[in-house]
């Protein structure tokens, strides 16, 4: 545990090194700077701490050791004028190893008009970026890692340009309601375009954010290279099928403005809508769609248990039985509590725990506990004959 504390620190303590960092001059790969994931979005862009399923690549690639099934997502941006982003991205929960995910990120911008020197337009013609996007996470008690490998590529009319970039992330979950969490993202030594070479926009930013019952609430603190942001989001959700999201995100630039959102969660798919304001330019569409399908893991809580139609038969008779003895003898009662626990447990149980060990160890239990009852049902019999006795005697 103290080792985890000391990685913790340790992160905290780079990030806001970088925070001081001030850097200056002309930035490469811009599109790395446009939000992608409709939930993240509707949240107002808050999501560093909140970051727990697939959008988190993105965001805070340290939140993937939340996942608890493979997952595939799908997302479609309709951004500024006739600019197009797309995003496509397979992740995996925690394995021996670690976690492991990879996605696509693309912007394409069409319709450029095409002139000479002499001012004589020859059609148009499109550019795009793109980047290839491999993550590894790794699950340190109540500590996640993340770490993005980026491989950019960008077409500006007839010529490319491509570079790499790495992504840092980490996610502390201090108990079921509050989380923290900080990233690093697109640390590079820049692309090079002709003979100069350009930095990456270079984004630093730590979050929190609070979780209780139905509700989540985020804040993150954000800086490039050029200035500082605040957001502020909030979730949501109706018996985890309906979820509505708002945000606020302060900025310098366009960027500032409220977000909406919205979710639908049905079976082992969900899709996602987020509605962000631009200032001059309205509102901005952004669509998402994410599957699940592999199944739970990390719900998982310990060894898998299994039970035969005996043992279910003499579980069902037993808390039978001491409901039976609760309403006569309330005193003499002392498993009732383990009994309604376990039936209510039990199917649960049986589809997530699989484990020979803890069977054995369950059928010892059971045993034990039949042995203890026994001189209960026994005395039960002798008071049921008993009375039954004295109501014949008083009849004569």
């Amino acid at each position: 545990m103290k080792r985890l504390k000391y990685i913790l620190c340790i992160i905290f303590i780079l990030t806001f090194k970088l925070f001081a960092a001030e850097g200056a001059g002309t930035k490469s790969m811009e599109f790395l700077n446009i939000p992608v994931g409709a939930r993240p979005v509707g949240m107002g862009e808050s999501y560093t701490a909140v970051s727990d399923d697939i959008f988190g690549i993105l965001w805070n690639p340290a939140g993937l050791f939340n996942l608890e099934s493979e997952e595939i997502s799908f997302t479609y941006n309709q951004y500024i004028e006739d600019i197009h982003q797309g995003y496509i991205a397979f992740a995996s929960p925690q394995y021996q190893y670690g976690g492991f995910a990879s996605s696509l990120l693309y912007l394409k911008t069409s319709g450029i008009e095409e002139y000479d020197k002499y001012d004589n337009r020859h059609g148009t013609f499109a550019t795009y970026s793109m980047a290839y996007i491999l993550s590894y996470i790794k699950k340190l008690d109540n500590l996640g890692i993340g770490v993005n490998v980026k491989l950019l590529e960008e077409k500006l009319y007839k010529k490319k340009y491509t570079g790499e970039a790495l992504d840092l992330g980490a996610k502390y979950i201090l108990n079921d309601y509050l989380s923290f969490g900080a990233a690093i993202l697109n640390i590079s030594q820049g692309v090079k375009y002709h003979t100069k070479r350009e930095d990456l926009p270079l984004i630093k930013k730590i979050g929190t954010s609070f979780n209780y019952n139905t509700t989540t609430l985020a804040l993150d603190y954000i800086q490039d290279e050029y200035k500082s942001q605040i957001a502020i989001g909030a979730e949501y959700h109706f018996m985890n099928t309906l979820y509505l999201r708002c945000g606020y995100k302060t900025s310098e630039d366009l960027a500032e403005g409220i977000r909406l959102g919205f979710g639908l969660n049905i079976k082992n798919a969900q899709f996602d809508y987020a509605l962000t304001r631009y200032e001059n330019f309205g509102w901005m569409n952004q669509f998402s769609l994410t599957f699940k399908i592999g199944r739970l893991r990390n719900r998982q809580k310990g060894p898998n248990l299994k039970f035969s139609d005996s043992q279910r038969d003499f579980l069902n008779n037993l808390t039978i039985l001491n409901k039976k003895i609760s309403k006569q003898h309330k005193k003499k009662v002392s498993y009732r509590k383990n009994m309604d626990y376990i039936m209510m447990n039990i199917n649960e149980k049986e589809r997530l725990y699989n484990h020979q060990s803890a069977l054995e160890k369950m059928n010892k239990a059971l045993d034990k506990l039949a042995k203890e009852n026994t001189m209960l049902i026994k005395n039960m019999e002798d008071y049921e004959n008993q009375r039954g006795y004295s109501k014949n005697e008083e009849k004569e």
